[in-house]
């Protein structure tokens, strides 16, 4: 056997060390550009933090570094069985598999055979000519390494910049010293299960107290039973149905938004969202918010959660086992599609949202400021810290968990809420809370949400404070749409009817004008949504109306289902053959006719 000296033992580690970062980093910048793509040319929602123009590059090199080591150590310790020219092939096949991986046109599997073929011309390449090969590679590899450092430093200088220009002003000056305004989203958290509404646990001490300060909305109603297009509505005044969106497409267009009116008007415009599926940056909505915070900073799993390995769904399912039972489980369900960044991954908890906002607000001293909140601990897996993790444990697990993050929400409400009032800041604030959505716990079979158009999905909380305005101790008992609300707030802050959101004031409601409002309440979801093939948009596009008296579903496919919903709050008597209702189903599809022909 040939005899290998320390110093050529040395070499070909690290060799094979740099062969097999510079993989990952010619990779991870392919990627970056490749989200680039995806989002400006697609449209698409790609999940990923608005600098993943360095974070993609750093979580290939993440990736790949484990392996990596275990490469050159085997080179060292096999010198003359592991070639070098095997392990830049395979590496670049994990590069190029990982690159090809988002392209569910192609096809799992002829991803391999792609990048098989590049891997072999580059390991022939490479072995016919390593020293040349490898001086090219040095000299790109500081290249990409200078472009991706400078990536940094602009993005992260731009970002600095944009937030020190947002505290200073708006693209407007403010005409009027008018009202604070902060909107406070409670992601999947169904009207039902609050005190405030009768419910029979204590989930809501804290804002059952404060409800008495405001008006409450005892039939509210979202646009949509899934984020993105109920964000939407909240934000745009528009029902999902004017608005092109998609699982994995961002709301296009740039609609115009209660942000950007009130940055013309010189507010301090600010978003905090724990929600970062689809009420990220990339939503299509966070237009006028100047600053925006969404997912943590320098966080090891967000930025790990860039390399599209990491997504593939059983490597993120075995990542996440913790047993042998879900390891047999991910395996079973073996996939190489790409999944989104997961639900609780690298998101803030409630309390992280409310300290970061409480931090900001000071910045906006002198103008008023509109702050956007989402707060995403109702949101499965229901999880919340200490006791409001088993505030609530009888046996109902989701259900129990449920409520415990519910009553956690509350608690950090109510500190954000005592806090501006500690400031002197509260009395002058317009404060909406509300929620996107609800959730289902196994009416009509099903759980979850983004699967039906039934009630539980649809009626959520809204409350309004602003003292002197907002009467306080009201109760509204008509049905009102979220898409209303912004026109509401705008309304409430002076900011009069020519801005350019859609949808009503709901202002006249609490002086008694039943008139108000613009019709029903409308909504609608896209099919295939839920991975469940049994759910009822698994196929079909859902929409409903629901009026003072009745809510109305209808399917693409013509399936219709109408409830007396006072009367039948659970919705177990469908009453579209009963011919005492004939006259009510007859105007509401002639109002669900209109509505979906634009009329």
């Amino acid at each position: 056997m040939t005899h290998v000296t320390f110093a050529e033992r040395r070499h070909r580690a690290g060799t094979a060390l740099f062969l097999a970062m510079w993989c990952a980093l010619t990779s991870g910048v392919i990627l970056a550009v490749e989200y680039a793509a995806e989002r400006n040319l697609r449209g698409h929602i790609v999940w990923v933090d608005a600098r993943y123009a360095w974070m993609a590059p750093l979580g290939q090199c993440l990736v790949f570094l484990g392996p990596a080591v275990a490469a050159a150590a085997l080179a060292w310790l096999a010198p003359g069985r592991v070639r070098l020219g095997w392990i830049l092939g395979v590496f670049a096949f994990l590069g190029a598999f990982s690159l090809l991986l988002p392209y569910g046109q192609i096809g799992q599997w002829a991803a391999t055979p792609l990048a098989l073929g590049v891997t072999v011309q580059l390991a022939r390449a490479y072995a016919a000519a390593p020293e040349r090969w490898l001086a090219h590679m040095r000299r790109s590899g500081i290249a990409l390494a200078a472009v991706v450092l400078a990536a940094t430093g602009i993005l992260e200088a731009h970002s600095l910049i944009a937030q020190r220009r947002a505290g200073r002003s708006g693209r407007g000056v403010a005409r009027d010293v008018g009202p604070n305004i902060l909107l406070i989203v409670l992601d999947t958290v169904r009207r039902t299960n609050l005190g405030m509404y009768g419910y029979h646990r204590a989930t809501t001490p804290h804002l059952d107290r404060r409800v008495r300060e405001g008006t409450l909305f005892a039939h509210a109603l979202a646009t949509a039973p899934w984020t993105l297009p109920s964000h939407a509505s909240l934000f745009t005044g528009r029902s999902p149905i004017s608005l092109s969106y998609g699982r994995r497409q961002r709301i296009a267009g740039r609609p115009r938004t209660i942000a950007d009116v009130l940055d013309e008007r010189g507010y301090a415009t600010a978003g905090f969202a724990a929600n970062l599926l689809y009420a990220s940056w990339e939503s299509g909505f966070a237009g006028g918010l100047r600053h925006f915070d969404d997912y943590p900073a320098f966080s090891f799993g967000v930025v790990i959660h860039h390399a599209p390995l990491i997504r593939v769904r059983v490597v993120e399912r075995l990542v996440r086992s913790r047993s042998l039972g879900q390891v047999l489980e991910a395996l079973a369900t073996f996939s190489l599609a790409r999944g989104a960044l997961p639900a609780d991954e690298g998101r803030r908890n409630a309390t992280q949202i409310v300290d970061r906002f409480l931090a900001w607000q000071p910045g906006a001293a002198g103008r008023p400021f509109f702050a956007f909140i989402n707060l995403f601990d109702a949101h499965a897996p229901y999880d919340s810290p200490a006791p409001y993790r088993t505030a609530f444990d009888e046996g109902r697990q989701a259900m129990d968990r449920y409520d415990g993050a519910i009553a956690y929400l509350d608690a950090e409400v109510a500190r954000l809420l005592d806090s501006l009032q500690a400031r002197g800041v509260l009395d002058r604030t317009i404060v909406v809370i509300t929620s996107d959505h609800g959730e289902q716990f196994g009416e009509h079979g099903l759980a979850g949400h983004a699967n039906s158009l039934y009630l539980p999905l649809l009626t959520v909380p809204l409350y309004i404070r602003y003292p002197g305005t907002v009467p306080a101790g009201h109760l509204v008992q008509q049905p009102v749409s979220l898409r209303d609300v912004p026109a509401t707030i705008l309304s409430l802050a002076g900011a009069g009817a020519e801005t350019g959101i859609g949808g009503s004031s709901l202002r006249a409601l609490w002086g008694g004008t039943s008139a108000a409002g613009a019709g029903p309440a409308f909504a609608e979801l896209l099919p295939g949504l839920d991975a469940n093939p049994h759910s009822p948009n698994a196929r079909d596009t859902l929409w409903s109306l629901t009026d003072s008296a009745y809510h109305y579903v209808r399917s693409s496919a013509g399936r219709e289902e109408l409830y007396a919903w006072r009367t039948d709050s659970r919705e177990r008597w469908n009453l579209v053959r009963d011919k005492r209702a004939q006259a009510a189903l007859d105007r509401l599809r002639q109002q669900m006719r209109s509505l979906r022909s634009g009329r």
